[in-house]
Protein backbone atom coordinates (compact mmCIF):
# COMPACT_ATOMS: atom_id res chain seq x y z
CA UNK A 1 0.00 0.00 0.00
CA UNK A 2 3.09 2.52 1.02
CA UNK A 3 4.34 2.16 -2.79
CA UNK A 4 0.84 4.20 -3.90
CA UNK A 5 2.05 7.06 -1.59
CA UNK A 6 1.99 10.13 -4.42
CA UNK A 7 5.72 11.62 -5.04
CA UNK A 8 4.54 15.22 -4.23
CA UNK A 9 3.48 14.04 -0.56
CA UNK A 10 6.91 12.22 0.06
CA UNK A 11 8.99 15.59 -1.31
CA UNK A 12 9.27 18.40 0.46
CA UNK A 13 7.12 21.74 -1.16
CA UNK A 14 7.72 24.77 0.96
CA UNK A 15 11.49 24.82 1.73
CA UNK A 16 13.64 27.61 2.13
CA UNK A 17 15.61 27.28 -1.60
CA UNK A 18 11.89 28.39 -2.83
CA UNK A 19 11.71 31.05 -0.79
CA UNK A 20 12.17 33.95 -3.32
CA UNK A 21 12.38 36.85 -0.28
CA UNK A 22 15.75 35.54 0.74
CA UNK A 23 17.49 33.10 -0.76
CA UNK A 24 17.86 33.17 -4.83
CA UNK A 25 19.55 36.55 -3.68
CA UNK A 26 22.27 35.30 -0.69
CA UNK A 27 22.37 31.42 -0.99
CA UNK A 28 22.47 31.46 2.98
CA UNK A 29 19.83 31.03 5.12
CA UNK A 30 17.93 34.73 6.18
CA UNK A 31 18.67 35.68 10.28
CA UNK A 32 15.15 35.86 11.54
CA UNK A 33 15.95 38.06 14.83
CA UNK A 34 14.20 41.55 13.73
CA UNK A 35 16.13 42.90 17.01
CA UNK A 36 19.51 42.33 15.77
CA UNK A 37 18.94 43.51 12.71
CA UNK A 38 17.56 46.72 13.62
CA UNK A 39 19.24 47.09 16.87
CA UNK A 40 22.88 45.26 16.16
CA UNK A 41 23.52 46.80 12.81
CA UNK A 42 27.35 46.29 12.23
CA UNK A 43 27.35 44.68 15.89
CA UNK A 44 25.01 41.61 15.54
CA UNK A 45 25.20 39.22 18.24
CA UNK A 46 27.11 41.35 20.41
CA UNK A 47 24.41 43.41 21.43
CA UNK A 48 22.69 40.61 23.14
CA UNK A 49 26.47 40.64 25.13
CA UNK A 50 25.70 43.81 26.49
CA UNK A 51 22.35 42.67 27.84
CA UNK A 52 24.35 40.53 30.41
CA UNK A 53 26.04 43.07 31.96
CA UNK A 54 22.62 44.16 33.57
CA UNK A 55 22.61 42.53 36.66
CA UNK A 56 19.07 41.19 36.96
CA UNK A 57 18.98 39.89 33.21
CA UNK A 58 23.06 38.33 34.21
CA UNK A 59 21.41 37.00 37.48
CA UNK A 60 18.45 35.15 35.50
CA UNK A 61 20.21 34.28 32.67
CA UNK A 62 22.33 32.45 35.23
CA UNK A 63 20.05 30.83 37.35
CA UNK A 64 18.11 29.59 34.31
CA UNK A 65 21.41 27.56 33.00
CA UNK A 66 23.08 26.76 36.31
CA UNK A 67 19.23 24.93 36.79
CA UNK A 68 20.83 22.31 34.50
CA UNK A 69 23.98 22.40 34.83
CA UNK A 70 23.15 21.17 38.78
CA UNK A 71 21.03 17.81 37.35
CA UNK A 72 23.31 14.86 37.50
CA UNK A 73 22.92 12.78 34.10
CA UNK A 74 23.66 9.29 33.07
CA UNK A 75 24.56 7.57 29.49
CA UNK A 76 21.60 4.85 28.77
CA UNK A 77 22.56 1.96 25.93
CA UNK A 78 19.39 2.23 23.42
CA UNK A 79 18.98 -1.17 23.95
CA UNK A 80 19.79 -3.96 26.30
CA UNK A 81 21.66 -5.45 23.09
CA UNK A 82 25.27 -6.40 23.34
CA UNK A 83 26.12 -3.36 20.19
CA UNK A 84 24.06 -1.00 22.19
CA UNK A 85 25.49 -1.41 25.45
CA UNK A 86 29.09 -1.47 24.10
CA UNK A 87 28.36 2.09 22.33
CA UNK A 88 26.85 3.52 25.38
CA UNK A 89 30.24 2.42 27.63
CA UNK A 90 32.65 4.06 25.00
CA UNK A 91 30.25 7.24 24.39
CA UNK A 92 30.35 7.80 28.61
CA UNK A 93 33.78 7.11 28.88
CA UNK A 94 34.68 9.88 26.42
CA UNK A 95 32.02 12.03 27.86
CA UNK A 96 34.05 11.52 31.38
CA UNK A 97 37.15 12.40 29.44
CA UNK A 98 36.01 15.91 28.23
CA UNK A 99 35.05 19.54 30.54
CA UNK A 100 31.51 18.26 30.07
CA UNK A 101 29.66 20.73 32.50
CA UNK A 102 31.88 23.48 30.63
CA UNK A 103 30.84 22.12 27.02
CA UNK A 104 27.07 21.92 28.25
CA UNK A 105 27.51 26.23 29.77
CA UNK A 106 28.78 26.66 26.56
CA UNK A 107 25.90 25.20 24.24
CA UNK A 108 23.42 27.32 26.60
CA UNK A 109 24.42 30.33 25.43
CA UNK A 110 22.11 29.59 22.79
CA UNK A 111 19.39 30.79 25.22
CA UNK A 112 20.64 34.34 25.29
CA UNK A 113 21.55 34.45 21.29
CA UNK A 114 19.39 31.83 19.52
CA UNK A 115 22.26 29.37 18.68
CA UNK A 116 25.95 28.25 20.19
CA UNK A 117 28.75 26.42 17.94
CA UNK A 118 31.21 23.98 19.18
CA UNK A 119 34.28 22.60 17.17
CA UNK A 120 35.11 19.01 17.97
CA UNK A 121 38.69 17.94 18.39
CA UNK A 122 39.17 14.45 17.49
CA UNK A 123 42.14 12.35 18.10
CA UNK A 124 43.49 8.30 17.25
CA UNK A 125 43.66 6.58 20.48
CA UNK A 126 44.34 3.37 19.83
CA UNK A 127 41.93 1.28 17.89
CA UNK A 128 39.21 3.70 19.08
CA UNK A 129 38.33 7.38 17.52
CA UNK A 130 38.15 10.07 20.51
CA UNK A 131 36.50 13.52 20.68
CA UNK A 132 39.40 14.57 23.07
CA UNK A 133 37.60 18.31 23.02
CA UNK A 134 34.98 20.66 22.25
CA UNK A 135 36.27 24.36 21.45
CA UNK A 136 33.21 26.65 21.84
CA UNK A 137 33.37 29.44 19.06
CA UNK A 138 32.07 33.04 18.71
CA UNK A 139 28.47 32.85 16.60
CA UNK A 140 28.99 36.01 14.70
CA UNK A 141 31.82 33.84 12.17
CA UNK A 142 29.26 31.26 11.33
CA UNK A 143 26.45 31.81 8.88
CA UNK A 144 23.71 28.65 7.41
CA UNK A 145 23.13 27.19 4.06
CA UNK A 146 20.02 26.87 2.51
CA UNK A 147 20.17 23.05 3.71
CA UNK A 148 20.82 24.10 7.23
CA UNK A 149 24.60 23.57 6.97
CA UNK A 150 27.10 25.43 9.04
CA UNK A 151 29.13 27.75 6.92
CA UNK A 152 32.49 29.49 8.29
CA UNK A 153 33.03 32.89 7.48
CA UNK A 154 36.54 33.63 6.57
CA UNK A 155 38.40 36.32 4.59
CA UNK A 156 38.08 34.78 1.32
CA UNK A 157 34.75 34.59 1.44
CA UNK A 158 33.07 36.85 4.21
CA UNK A 159 28.75 36.47 2.98
CA UNK A 160 28.03 33.12 2.10
CA UNK A 161 31.16 31.39 4.30
CA UNK A 162 33.15 27.99 3.59
CA UNK A 163 31.56 24.52 4.01
CA UNK A 164 32.73 23.05 6.78
CA UNK A 165 33.73 19.06 7.23
CA UNK A 166 30.56 16.74 8.75
CA UNK A 167 30.88 16.07 12.33
CA UNK A 168 32.96 18.53 13.23
CA UNK A 169 30.82 21.01 14.69
CA UNK A 170 27.94 20.97 17.56
CA UNK A 171 25.42 23.69 16.66
CA UNK A 172 22.75 24.11 19.40
CA UNK A 173 19.66 26.36 18.49
CA UNK A 174 17.02 27.62 21.12
CA UNK A 175 13.87 29.08 19.72
CA UNK A 176 13.87 27.98 16.52
CA UNK A 177 10.95 28.56 13.97
CA UNK A 178 10.03 27.41 10.72
CA UNK A 179 13.79 25.43 11.05
CA UNK A 180 15.21 28.54 11.40
CA UNK A 181 18.91 27.13 12.62
CA UNK A 182 19.74 30.82 14.20
CA UNK A 183 16.98 30.40 16.43
CA UNK A 184 15.74 33.55 18.69
CA UNK A 185 17.19 33.73 21.74
CA UNK A 186 15.85 35.32 25.13
CA UNK A 187 18.21 38.03 24.36
CA UNK A 188 15.46 39.32 21.60
CA UNK A 189 13.25 39.54 24.64
CA UNK A 190 15.34 41.05 27.03
CA UNK A 191 17.28 43.83 24.68
CA UNK A 192 14.24 46.42 25.45
CA UNK A 193 13.79 46.01 28.62
CA UNK A 194 17.71 46.08 29.76
CA UNK A 195 17.42 49.54 27.33
CA UNK A 196 14.44 51.02 29.30
CA UNK A 197 15.84 50.28 32.69
CA UNK A 198 18.82 52.22 31.56
CA UNK A 199 17.42 55.16 30.41
CA UNK A 200 15.34 55.09 33.55
CA UNK A 201 18.43 54.37 35.67
CA UNK A 202 20.22 57.29 34.44
CA UNK A 203 17.29 59.75 34.66
CA UNK A 204 16.77 59.05 38.50
CA UNK A 205 20.83 59.58 38.70
CA UNK A 206 20.13 63.44 37.14
CA UNK A 207 16.78 63.70 39.56
CA UNK A 208 19.20 62.26 42.36
CA UNK A 209 21.91 65.40 42.09
CA UNK A 210 19.01 68.08 40.96
CA UNK A 211 17.37 67.63 44.21
CA UNK A 212 19.67 65.45 46.11
CA UNK A 213 22.00 69.11 46.61
CA UNK A 214 20.52 72.58 46.08
CA UNK A 215 21.94 74.61 43.61
CA UNK A 216 24.82 77.32 44.61
CA UNK A 217 23.84 81.28 43.35
CA UNK A 218 27.06 83.35 43.85
CA UNK A 219 25.74 87.09 43.66
CA UNK A 220 28.67 89.85 43.27
CA UNK A 221 27.89 93.86 43.02
CA UNK A 222 28.21 96.23 40.19
CA UNK A 223 31.68 96.91 39.09
CA UNK A 224 33.18 93.37 40.21
CA UNK A 225 35.66 92.47 37.82
CA UNK A 226 37.07 89.16 36.13
CA UNK A 227 39.05 88.34 38.79
CA UNK A 228 37.06 88.62 41.69
CA UNK A 229 34.27 86.84 39.64
CA UNK A 230 36.65 83.74 39.22
CA UNK A 231 37.14 84.10 42.86
CA UNK A 232 33.33 83.39 43.55
CA UNK A 233 32.86 80.66 41.14
CA UNK A 234 36.14 78.58 43.06
CA UNK A 235 34.30 79.05 46.03
CA UNK A 236 31.09 78.06 45.12
CA UNK A 237 32.85 74.81 43.40
CA UNK A 238 34.59 73.98 46.50
CA UNK A 239 31.75 74.04 48.82
CA UNK A 240 30.54 70.54 47.61
CA UNK A 241 33.82 69.18 49.23
CA UNK A 242 34.37 71.80 52.05
CA UNK A 243 32.40 73.05 54.89
CA UNK A 244 33.42 76.13 55.02
CA UNK A 245 34.71 78.92 52.00
CA UNK A 246 36.07 82.22 52.00
CA UNK A 247 34.69 84.83 50.02
CA UNK A 248 35.16 88.76 49.28
CA UNK A 249 32.79 91.07 51.46
CA UNK A 250 30.94 92.34 48.96
CA UNK A 251 29.94 88.91 47.47
CA UNK A 252 27.32 86.02 48.60
CA UNK A 253 26.43 83.03 48.52
CA UNK A 254 23.19 81.51 48.20
CA UNK A 255 21.38 77.85 48.04
CA UNK A 256 18.37 77.34 46.11
CA UNK A 257 16.09 74.49 46.11
CA UNK A 258 14.30 73.29 43.57
CA UNK A 259 10.57 72.47 43.67
CA UNK A 260 9.98 69.16 42.93
CA UNK A 261 7.28 68.60 40.30
CA UNK A 262 7.13 65.01 40.37
CA UNK A 263 8.81 61.95 42.62
CA UNK A 264 11.45 59.55 42.34
CA UNK A 265 9.27 56.66 43.32
CA UNK A 266 8.67 57.05 39.56
CA UNK A 267 11.86 55.69 38.34
CA UNK A 268 11.97 53.58 41.19
CA UNK A 269 8.69 51.79 40.15
CA UNK A 270 10.12 51.99 36.38
CA UNK A 271 12.92 49.75 36.92
CA UNK A 272 11.28 47.43 39.56
CA UNK A 273 9.25 47.02 36.58
CA UNK A 274 11.54 45.84 33.95
CA UNK A 275 12.93 43.72 36.67
CA UNK A 276 9.67 41.93 36.89
CA UNK A 277 8.97 41.78 32.96
CA UNK A 278 12.78 40.14 32.85
CA UNK A 279 12.17 37.30 35.05
CA UNK A 280 8.96 36.65 33.28
CA UNK A 281 10.59 36.50 30.37
CA UNK A 282 13.83 34.06 31.34
CA UNK A 283 12.19 32.22 34.02
CA UNK A 284 8.05 32.35 33.72
CA UNK A 285 7.21 34.04 36.89
CA UNK A 286 8.21 37.05 39.28
CA UNK A 287 7.23 35.44 42.70
CA UNK A 288 8.08 38.18 44.93
CA UNK A 289 5.89 40.66 42.99
CA UNK A 290 2.47 39.06 42.01
CA UNK A 291 2.72 36.61 45.11
CA UNK A 292 1.19 39.64 47.80
CA UNK A 293 -0.03 38.64 50.97
CA UNK A 294 -2.09 36.25 49.89
CA UNK A 295 -2.13 32.58 48.50
CA UNK A 296 1.25 32.48 48.79
CA UNK A 297 1.74 28.68 49.24
CA UNK A 298 -0.61 27.78 46.32
CA UNK A 299 1.12 30.72 44.10
CA UNK A 300 4.67 29.43 45.07
CA UNK A 301 3.71 25.22 43.76
CA UNK A 302 2.54 27.01 40.27
CA UNK A 303 5.62 28.91 40.18
CA UNK A 304 7.61 25.62 40.76
CA UNK A 305 5.64 23.91 38.52
CA UNK A 306 6.50 26.45 35.65
CA UNK A 307 10.15 26.31 36.30
CA UNK A 308 10.20 22.53 36.55
CA UNK A 309 8.73 22.82 32.86
CA UNK A 310 11.32 25.28 31.67
CA UNK A 311 13.90 23.23 32.98
CA UNK A 312 12.90 19.87 31.59
CA UNK A 313 12.56 21.91 28.09
CA UNK A 314 16.11 23.15 28.15
CA UNK A 315 17.58 19.90 29.38
CA UNK A 316 15.52 17.62 26.68
CA UNK A 317 16.30 20.31 23.96
CA UNK A 318 20.21 20.00 25.02
CA UNK A 319 20.11 16.42 25.20
CA UNK A 320 18.77 16.09 21.88
CA UNK A 321 21.79 18.11 20.47
CA UNK A 322 24.22 16.13 22.60
CA UNK A 323 22.81 12.74 21.14
CA UNK A 324 22.79 13.46 16.97
CA UNK A 325 25.98 16.18 17.08
CA UNK A 326 27.99 14.17 19.64
CA UNK A 327 26.92 10.59 20.99
CA UNK A 328 26.16 9.91 17.12
CA UNK A 329 29.41 10.55 15.34
CA UNK A 330 31.04 8.83 18.10
CA UNK A 331 29.02 5.60 17.78
CA UNK A 332 29.46 5.26 13.83
CA UNK A 333 33.62 5.81 14.10
CA UNK A 334 33.62 3.34 16.97
CA UNK A 335 30.62 0.56 17.03
CA UNK A 336 29.19 1.53 13.39
CA UNK A 337 26.28 -0.85 13.63
CA UNK A 338 24.86 0.31 17.19
CA UNK A 339 22.29 2.76 17.81
CA UNK A 340 22.87 6.04 19.34
CA UNK A 341 22.89 5.87 23.76
CA UNK A 342 20.47 8.40 25.86
CA UNK A 343 21.91 10.77 27.96
CA UNK A 344 19.23 11.38 30.96
CA UNK A 345 19.31 13.71 33.53
CA UNK A 346 17.90 13.89 36.99
CA UNK A 347 14.85 16.05 37.71
CA UNK A 348 13.63 15.57 41.01
CA UNK A 349 10.64 17.27 41.26
CA UNK A 350 9.78 18.58 44.98
CA UNK A 351 7.08 16.87 46.89
CA UNK A 352 4.44 18.47 48.51
CA UNK A 353 5.71 17.85 52.09
CA UNK A 354 2.14 19.07 53.46
CA UNK A 355 0.12 16.61 51.74
CA UNK A 356 2.53 13.85 52.83
CA UNK A 357 2.43 14.95 56.23
CA UNK A 358 -1.60 15.04 56.32
CA UNK A 359 -1.53 11.33 55.38
CA UNK A 360 1.10 10.34 58.11
CA UNK A 361 -0.99 11.84 60.31
CA UNK A 362 -4.18 10.07 59.53
CA UNK A 363 -2.03 6.68 59.24
CA UNK A 364 -0.93 7.74 62.87
CA UNK A 365 -4.54 7.79 63.76
CA UNK A 366 -5.50 4.50 62.22
CA UNK A 367 -2.52 2.86 64.55
CA UNK A 368 0.38 2.82 62.71
CA UNK A 369 3.82 4.52 63.25
CA UNK A 370 6.71 5.11 60.52
CA UNK A 371 10.01 4.34 61.04
CA UNK A 372 12.90 6.40 62.04
CA UNK A 373 14.63 5.38 58.24
CA UNK A 374 11.15 7.13 56.67
CA UNK A 375 11.24 10.29 58.69
CA UNK A 376 14.56 10.36 57.71
CA UNK A 377 14.40 9.83 54.14
CA UNK A 378 11.05 12.04 53.67
CA UNK A 379 11.37 15.17 56.25
CA UNK A 380 15.49 15.05 56.61
CA UNK A 381 17.64 14.53 59.36
CA UNK A 382 17.09 16.28 62.43
CA UNK A 383 14.45 14.54 64.55
CA UNK A 384 14.23 12.31 66.75
CA UNK A 385 11.59 10.01 68.98
CA UNK A 386 9.59 11.55 71.73
CA UNK A 387 10.91 9.62 74.80
CA UNK A 388 7.81 7.80 76.76
CA UNK A 389 7.42 9.42 80.66
CA UNK A 390 7.98 6.60 83.36
CA UNK A 391 5.82 6.21 85.78
CA UNK A 392 6.66 3.61 88.54
CA UNK A 393 4.56 0.83 89.34
CA UNK A 394 3.27 2.01 93.01
CA UNK A 395 2.32 5.52 91.25
CA UNK A 396 0.86 3.32 88.36
CA UNK A 397 -1.55 1.10 90.93
CA UNK A 398 -2.77 4.48 93.17
CA UNK A 399 -3.47 5.93 89.68
CA UNK A 400 -5.59 2.47 88.69
CA UNK A 401 -7.94 2.40 92.02
CA UNK A 402 -8.61 6.13 91.97
CA UNK A 403 -9.78 5.66 88.25
CA UNK A 404 -12.24 2.32 89.57
CA UNK A 405 -13.26 4.30 92.24
CA UNK A 406 -14.26 7.15 90.30
CA UNK A 407 -16.26 4.68 88.21
CA UNK A 408 -18.76 3.83 90.84
CA UNK A 409 -19.12 7.69 91.51
CA UNK A 410 -20.07 8.24 87.85
CA UNK A 411 -23.77 9.36 86.43
CA UNK A 412 -26.13 7.49 84.87
CA UNK A 413 -25.14 9.53 81.45
CA UNK A 414 -21.61 8.83 82.14
CA UNK A 415 -21.91 4.93 82.55
CA UNK A 416 -24.32 4.29 79.47
CA UNK A 417 -21.58 6.31 77.17
CA UNK A 418 -19.03 4.10 78.62
CA UNK A 419 -20.65 0.90 77.75
CA UNK A 420 -21.20 2.16 74.44
CA UNK A 421 -18.09 2.52 73.97
CA UNK A 422 -17.25 -0.92 75.16
CA UNK A 423 -20.02 -2.46 73.23
CA UNK A 424 -18.66 -0.39 69.85
CA UNK A 425 -14.99 -1.25 70.13
CA UNK A 426 -15.34 -4.71 68.41
CA UNK A 427 -17.06 -2.98 65.80
CA UNK A 428 -14.64 -0.01 65.27
CA UNK A 429 -11.64 -2.70 64.95
CA UNK A 430 -13.26 -4.87 62.14
CA UNK A 431 -13.45 -1.31 60.34
CA UNK A 432 -9.77 -0.34 61.39
CA UNK A 433 -9.15 -3.85 59.87
CA UNK A 434 -10.42 -2.80 56.36
CA UNK A 435 -8.41 0.21 56.18
CA UNK A 436 -5.04 -1.79 57.10
CA UNK A 437 -6.33 -4.28 54.66
CA UNK A 438 -6.47 -1.78 51.76
CA UNK A 439 -3.52 -0.07 52.89
CA UNK A 440 -1.30 -2.94 52.51
CA UNK A 441 -2.65 -4.42 49.09
CA UNK A 442 -1.82 -0.75 47.34
CA UNK A 443 1.63 0.41 46.25
CA UNK A 444 1.59 4.12 47.32
CA UNK A 445 -0.18 6.18 49.27
CA UNK A 446 -1.64 8.76 46.72
CA UNK A 447 -3.49 5.12 45.44
CA UNK A 448 -4.15 4.18 49.10
CA UNK A 449 -5.95 8.16 49.48
CA UNK A 450 -7.76 7.69 46.18
CA UNK A 451 -9.40 4.72 47.29
CA UNK A 452 -10.80 5.67 50.58
CA UNK A 453 -14.18 6.62 48.90
CA UNK A 454 -14.24 3.10 47.93
CA UNK A 455 -14.06 1.75 51.09
CA UNK A 456 -16.69 3.63 53.15
CA UNK A 457 -19.15 2.31 50.43
CA UNK A 458 -17.84 -1.37 51.39
CA UNK A 459 -18.49 -0.68 55.34
CA UNK A 460 -20.84 -2.99 56.91
CA UNK A 461 -22.13 -0.49 59.37
CA UNK A 462 -25.35 -2.14 60.48
CA UNK A 463 -24.30 -2.91 63.54
CA UNK A 464 -23.21 0.33 64.56
CA UNK A 465 -26.42 1.69 62.96
CA UNK A 466 -28.35 -0.81 65.42
CA UNK A 467 -26.38 0.50 68.78
CA UNK A 468 -27.00 3.97 67.82
CA UNK A 469 -30.15 3.70 67.70
CA UNK A 470 -30.66 1.72 70.66
CA UNK A 471 -29.01 4.52 72.58
CA UNK A 472 -30.66 7.29 71.17
CA UNK A 473 -33.73 5.75 72.50
CA UNK A 474 -32.36 4.94 76.00
CA UNK A 475 -31.08 8.70 76.12
CA UNK A 476 -34.57 9.83 74.74
CA UNK A 477 -36.44 7.97 78.05
CA UNK A 478 -33.33 8.90 80.24
CA UNK A 479 -34.49 12.19 79.17
CA UNK A 480 -38.48 11.74 80.34
CA UNK A 481 -37.88 10.44 83.48
CA UNK A 482 -35.31 13.25 84.63
CA UNK A 483 -38.51 15.44 83.59
CA UNK A 484 -40.72 13.45 85.24
CA UNK A 485 -38.64 13.65 88.73
CA UNK A 486 -38.20 17.14 88.02
CA UNK A 487 -41.99 17.49 88.02
CA UNK A 488 -42.39 15.74 91.38
CA UNK A 489 -40.25 17.72 93.17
Amino acid sequence: MGENLPKELKNEVASIQRDDLYSVYTGTMPVKDEMMLKRGLTQGLKIYDDVERDSQAYALLQKRRLAVLSKEWRIEPASEDALDVKAADIVRQQIKGLKFNKLCDGLLDANLKGFAVGEIMWEVNGSEIVAKNVIMRDQARFVFGLENELRLLTQSNPSKGEELPENKFITHTFGSKHDNPYGIGLGNKLYWLVFFKRKGTSFWLVYSEKFGNPTTVGKYGKGTNDEEKRTLMNAMRSMSNDSAVTIPENMAIELLEAKRSGSFETYERLCAYMDKQMSIAVLGETMTTDVGNAGSRAAGQVHNDIRLEIIKADITILAETLEDQLFRPIVEYNVPNANVPQIIFEVDEEEDLNARAEIDKKLFEMGYEPTEEYIREHYGDGYQKKALQYIPDAVRESLQKEESFSEAELSADELLASQVDDVLSPSLDGLLEQFKQRLNSVESLKEFKESLPNIYQEMDVKEIAELLADALIVSELTGMGDAMDEGNK
